[in-house]
């Protein structure tokens, strides 16, 4: 048996036709060090004889939207280099209401796979399995009986193993061709059925499937234990997941063998609870068929969108690509189709990953929105104002917290002073300790103050400064949020601007800094008036400063909800 196999998803590869990425949630590590440990589990050199092959189930956990999927399938290939392994997808296969032949017909298939061999080599055949397995059931099978129950006649079927070299030879009443792995199932189910025949079923196919396992040994180099993968056990119909594990606890605890189970376990506790009743102790119950359980690292926020999130579309970049008005940025406006823009990406990725850490959202709720995001940019209109951190910042409250979204059209929230509604709403999620890093770029809308002296203009330079800065995320909202709401007007904040218009600190930006609120204010609502006069002319039944942009941001969130991912 190896020790200390070393693994290695540097590199990108290709499974069955699906693209696997580079791992980029460092995750190659977890699947070395199980892989060690189940291999001990599994296999103990230093045994007798008939002790060195164990039994072992291992829970692995690890919430949904992580990549156990991923995991499971690049460890899977990894794993062939050394062990006898099955990879079986449970949701994919849980229209067939029957988990035993899940299990039953991956093994034999995937097992004969690795031989290298085809099922007419009759040390490999399913058919020469399966019929060993009819003949150690045979006292009880064989009457008419099972036929009634099972639509299979196991008598005339044993008689057909002992001369058929291959499945395709074997045929049922009506001429057709058999699956000797669903007529194996359904044996060894009828039996299970069958008080009477339940001790016999289960260890005629614990022994099949040991043949199965020392055929595979036999015939290649690999190593005891086998390792038999059970995927997306969590998203299975309750009652099936439920006979799965029941099934790998009590059918399946065969010497030499390690499962591992991948599941959301919070989820497959809903599951159980269903099944059982909602006062149903699921915990304790899931506890009696693992031998341990092994969780996966909650993941990186900023790695979760490089895997799972299109960047380039959402980025300063891409929005630019698309011809949207974006304000504020996080960086300098790069130039058009310049896409070499690695560190605004990676301010990007921070200040994403900010705000979706400051509302708690799961791996699950995370990739959820940062699809409904995407959606809702390719969607826009070129030419259209967005404020992406504040459409971000709904859209995280709408997931998490729906009932204060319900409140946000109303300017009372932020009455009160630090009694506000906004204020205990932050203070409560912590907001003022998360910080995004933004550019304001003062010189997009002035760079000079006009003003009327007695019919005169006299200018006067702006000493504001383009500046890169970082603002607490409650402040960026409420100052956000309220220029977007009716009744703003920009003349105000500009007057509020020109007053503080003096001499620079000598500090480069500083004066920018120490009026950021009224830039955020100034700016993002002047973005909005300007793109909204652009398109709807100056035929309004309204001043502009009467209109809401906030019902136009809320209409985007609301309109992405309903896509549910």
């Amino acid at each position: 048996m190896p020790r200390n196999v070393e693994i290695n998803w540097n590199s990108s590869t290709t499974i069955e036709s699906s693209f696997y990425p580079k791992d980029t949630l460092d995750r190659a590590k977890y699947a070395q060090y199980l892989t060690n440990f189940l291999s001990s589990k599994g296999y103990d050199e230093r045994a007798e004889d008939d002790d060195k092959k164990r039994n072992y189930v291992l829970n692995l956990n690890s919430e949904w939207g992580s990549g156990k999927t991923y995991f499971l399938r690049r460890w899977t290939e990894d794993l062939k280099a050394h062990h006898s392994v099955v990879y079986v997808d449970a949701w994919q296969q849980d229209y067939s209401d029957d988990p035993l032949m899940t299990v039953i017909s991956s093994i034999t298939k995937q097992l004969r796979e690795q031989t290298g061999k085809t099922e007419d080599k009759k040390m490999f055949s399913v058919v020469g399995k399966a019929g060993g397995l009819f003949k150690a059931l045979a006292p009880a099978i064989a009457g008419g009986i099972t036929k009634k129950f099972t639509g299979i006649d196991f008598a005339a079927v044993m008689n057909d193993t002992e001369v058929a070299n291959t499945e395709s030879e074997l045929k049922d009443e009506d001429n057709n061709p058999l699956d000797m792995s669903a007529a194996a199932s359904k044996a060894v189910q009828y039996m299970l059925d069958e008080h009477d025949g339940k001790a016999k079923a289960i260890s005629a196919l614990k022994e099949s499937v040991s043949q199965w396992l020392e055929a595979v040994i036999s015939l290649t180099d690999r190593n005891y234990p086998a390792f038999v993968l059970i995927d997306e056990l969590d998203r299975c119909r309750p009652s099936y997941a439920v006979e799965m594990l029941e099934i790998i606890k009590h059918i399946f605890n065969i010497k030499g063998v390690v499962f591992v189970v991948a599941t959301d376990t919070e989820q497959l506790q809903h599951a159980v609870k269903s099944v059982y009743g909602e006062g149903f102790d699921a915990g304790i119950y899931l506890g009696r068929f693992f031998d341990a359980r092994y969780t996966l690292r909650e993941t990186n926020y900023e790695q979760l969108l490089e895997v799972h999130c299109d960047l380039h579309k959402i980025s300063m970049s891409g929005l630019s690509d698309s011809e949207l008005i974006v304000w504020p940025r996080c960086a300098d406006k790069p130039e058009k189709g310049n896409h070499n823009t690695d560190a605004n990406i990676e301010v990007e990725k921070r200040n994403l990953s900010a705000i979706l850490r400051a509302f708690g959202l799961s791996a699950r709720e995370a990739i959820q929105v940062m699809e409904r995001l995407v959606s809702t940019i390719t969607n826009m209109r070129s030419g259209s104002a967005i404020n992406l951190y504040y459409l971000v910042i709904l859209m995280c409250m709408k997931e998490k917290h729906p009932e204060f979204f319900t409140k946000l059209k109303n300017k009372t929230i932020f009455s009160g002073n630090s009694q506000s509604a906004w204020n205990t709403f932050a203070h409560n999620l912590l907001l003022g300790e998360t910080a995004l890093e933004i550019h304001i770029d003062t010189n997009s809308f002035f760079t000079e103050f006009v003003i009327d002296n007695g019919g005169f203009s006299i200018c006067r330079p702006s000493q504001y400064q383009p500046t890169n800065t970082k603002v607490a995320l409650n402040y960026y909202f409420s100052y956000v949020h309220n220029s977007m709401l009716s009744g703003f007007s920009l003349d105000n904040i500009h007057s509020q601007l020109l007053s503080a218009n003096k001499g620079s600190s000598g500090i480069e930006g500083a004066l920018t800094i120490s009026n950021i609120g009224n830039w955020l204010q100034y700016g993002c609502r002047y973005v909005e008036e300007s793109c909204a006069a652009k398109y709807e002319g100056n035929g309004r039944n309204s001043t502009i400063e009467q209109v809401s942009f906030y019902e136009r941001y809320k209409d985007l969130v609301e309109l992405s909800t309903a896509l549910d991912v």
